[in-house]
């Protein structure tokens, strides 16, 4: 089975679900792909405020990820600076770029930004930082500015979009498709087969629900 995951750093809700995600993957032995994508690429494609230019519920995001990170006892300290520039980021985050060190390199800009609540400037800092970590890339800054490499991110988003991704986090297992951190209980009973949906046998119900040329069971 595999877990297909997809986030972006400007996303503190792709932070809280990034953990749990990981351990249902170990837990339900299933593989976890992991997709760095572009936020900005989503919300221009779907004509989409992003969410943080909306003040409102920006606030409201922080407090749900506080409340959620407190329950599950994880740091949570916004950035200074949001929305930043995630792009270096999410391209030294790609298998390609951190190969075996993937998600060692992910938990470690995750707890930078929205752990200790630290702007990572530009890709020389991010470089620095690797280095002091021990979990350096060879020639991480070079790498990152690659045009096959910026295409490779740019790809990802492309087929996230065509995936019917909208909003971030979103994880697809098979061709179900969920949205948001608090879907991990969901998420849980799928990989178990007990998704409540299943049960769902009243057509006139997924009449309203189903969209055109979406296979809805």
């Amino acid at each position: 089975m595999k877990i297909e995951f997809f986030f972006d750093y400007l996303s503190p809700q792709s932070y809280v679900i990034w953990p749990q995600i990981k351990d249902l993957s170990l837990r339900y032995n299933a593989y976890l792909e992991i997709n760095p994508i572009s936020m900005l690429g989503l919300c221009e494609h779907w004509d989409e405020p992003g969410p943080f230019q909306i003040p409102k519920e920006k606030n409201f995001i922080y407090k749900d990820c506080l409340r959620a990170c407190t329950f599950l006892g994880i740091p949570f300290l916004p950035p200074r600076i949001h929305p930043f520039n995630s792009y270096f980021l999410l391209r030294a985050s790609l298998y390609e770029i951190s190969g075996e060190k993937q998600q060692k390199i992910i938990d470690f800009i995750w707890d930078e930004i929205w752990g200790k609540g630290i702007n990572i400037r530009n890709v020389e800092e991010f470089e620095q930082k690797l280095n002091h970590s021990a979990l350096e890339i060879d020639n991480v800054i070079e790498k990152c500015e690659k045009d096959y490499v910026k295409k490779i991110l740019l790809d990802k988003t492309d087929l996230a979009i065509e995936k019917g991704i909208y909003r971030l986090p979103s994880v697809i297992i098979g061709e179900e498709l969920f949205y948001g951190h608090e879907q991990i209980p969901m998420i849980e009973l799928y990989l178990r087969g007990e998704d409540p949906i299943s049960s769902v046998k009243d057509n006139e119900i997924i009449s309203r629900i189903k969209t055109p040329n979406q296979t809805f069971f």
